[in-house]
């Protein structure tokens, strides 16, 4: 632990922690918290704990009881879990220093840290707003400007704010309870007119995840959550109107869950079907939407419900009073279309295109089906009459 001054005219610092249920790492943390270059001393330590139901309150009491005289000062406050971003608000507002550094406790420092981040801090331009940590085993991925620092946002599991930026956006959203509101604030921090930058120097090490890209389910949801928040906020009508894939993405199995949307498509149009109107402007609305949402990936939402209405309109409005002439090839299309789709996909036609692998496909099954009508299903329609003995 460093007690010893600086020779640098190094400022007084806030360190803002949020704990839940954080027992297994409070140990680790403020060994590398106490092990820093940069004069703890000059720390005030400002911890708020989200009613815990571990013992996370008595070991940082311990904590704070043993080592308090190595801190400028040691506070711990319990309240109310109401979330990440709420419980550093908590922080910020019973403290002053001009620099407010985030983390989580779930992580450990190297070194010189805190020392690289507030250096850096205090000979930047005065509308960069923060300074994020670098972070390992698994950097945060995301890009950043490998000149300027600059990033468009920042995880804020470890992260050096300057005061007076976090304080003119009035901190967190408190909206969002968990993940997300480190990449609102940054969008927020930079729509006032800041910047924010990457600070590969200060390094932490954070073992939140066990390999690289790892996706957690509740990090997931929460993340879609706070996306969907954002996209209100800031995004374009485009992506406001892409929300509700993102929740398609949060059950196990996505293709599933697509034929099921299917599927409750075509029982609406049964329940429906007295009421259904076809008629040339609705025809032409859905293919218009079915080709718009083809180009802007929205397909899947728009084709469970305009397909269908497409393929009714052509089906009543078409003169096919004669379809049958030649046959039934209905059942057989039914029949043999997966499969066909199924077998050229393996064969790697698909790769050809959608336009080339969906004609192959009709063709291949249509051939199918007339085959199949002529010399299985024909002949054994005439067997419909016949009687066998034992009946």
């Amino acid at each position: 632990m460093n007690t010893l001054k600086s020779h640098l005219p190094l400022p007084l610092i806030d360190i803002s922690l949020v704990t839940y249920n954080s027992a297994e790492w409070i140990d680790n943390f403020f060994r590398s918290l106490l092990e820093q270059s940069y004069p703890t001393k000059l720390i005030n330590v400002l911890l708020t704990d989200n009613r815990s139901t571990d013992n996370t309150v008595n070991l940082c009491s311990l904590v704070s009881k043993k080592y308090s005289d190595y801190f400028h000062s040691f506070q711990i406050f319990e309240r109310p879990n109401l979330g990440f971003g709420c419980g550093h608000n908590f922080n910020l507002l019973k403290s002053d220093s001009q620099y407010f550094l985030v983390s989580n406790v779930d992580l450990e420092f190297e070194r010189d840290a805190i020392l690289e981040a507030v250096t850096t801090a205090s000979t930047d331009d005065k509308d960069v707003a923060s300074w994020e940590f670098r972070q390992k085993p698994f950097e945060h991925p995301k890009y950043y400007n490998p000149v300027t620092l600059e990033t468009y946002w920042s995880s804020n599991a470890c992260i050096l704010f300057r005061r007076y930026a976090l304080e003119k956006v009035r901190g967190y959203e408190e909206k969002i309870f968990l993940y997300g509101e480190d990449v609102e604030l940054s969008y927020r921090l930079r729509d006032n007119g800041f910047r924010i930058k990457y600070c590969p120097s200060s390094v932490c090490w954070h073992y939140t995840y066990e390999y690289p890209n790892q996706v957690k389910r509740l990090q997931f949801l929460g993340s879609t959550v706070a996306n969907s928040y954002i996209r209100l906020r800031y995004g374009s009508w485009k992506e406001i109107a892409a929300i509700p894939l993102m929740y398609l993405r949060y059950f196990s199995d996505i293709y599933l869950l697509k034929l099921l949307i299917y599927f409750l498509a075509g029982c609406l149009y049964f329940l429906y079907k007295e009421k259904i109107v076809f008629n040339n402007m609705f025809f032409l609305l859905s293919i218009i939407l079915i080709v718009v949402s083809f180009h802007h990936n929205y397909y899947n939402l728009v084709a469970p419900f305009a397909l269908p209405y497409i393929l009714f309109w052509l089906a009543f409005k078409l003169p096919f009073i004669s379809f049958d002439k030649y046959g039934d090839f209905s059942y057989g299309l039914y029949i043999y279309a997966f499969p066909v789709q199924q077998m050229l996909a393996f064969l790697g036609l698909h790769k050809r295109g959608f336009i080339v692998y969906f004609l192959v496909c009709i063709l291949v099954a249509i051939i199918l089906s007339i085959l199949s009508y002529k010399f299985i299903e024909k002949p054994a329609l005439k067997l419909k009459k016949v009687r066998l003995r034992f009946m």
